[in-house]
């Protein structure tokens, strides 16, 4: 595969997480798909705009963070 594909599916499969509802495993797939990206192919980012771009508009509501908050227990 040429850099070129390799971007295509790299920019095809950050816009496809887009598509995912629960907002920890949109966050975590993110995550995994930056740092294997850059460890893998580090001159490519044009995914990582896409991903940042997602996640700028992500927010925490109040009535998500209630729903969640039997694990906070986990977290500290």
């Amino acid at each position: 595969m040429t850099d070129k594909e390799i971007e295509v599916k790299l920019n095809t499969i950050a816009k496809m997480i887009r598509g995912v509802s629960h907002p920890f495993i949109c966050f975590y797939i993110s995550m995994y798909l930056a740092r294997i990206g850059v460890s893998t192919y580090p001159k490519l980012k044009n995914y990582l705009l896409i991903l940042v771009e997602h996640l700028a508009k992500f927010k925490l509501n109040e009535e998500l963070i209630k729903k969640f908050s039997k694990f906070s227990c986990l977290i500290n």
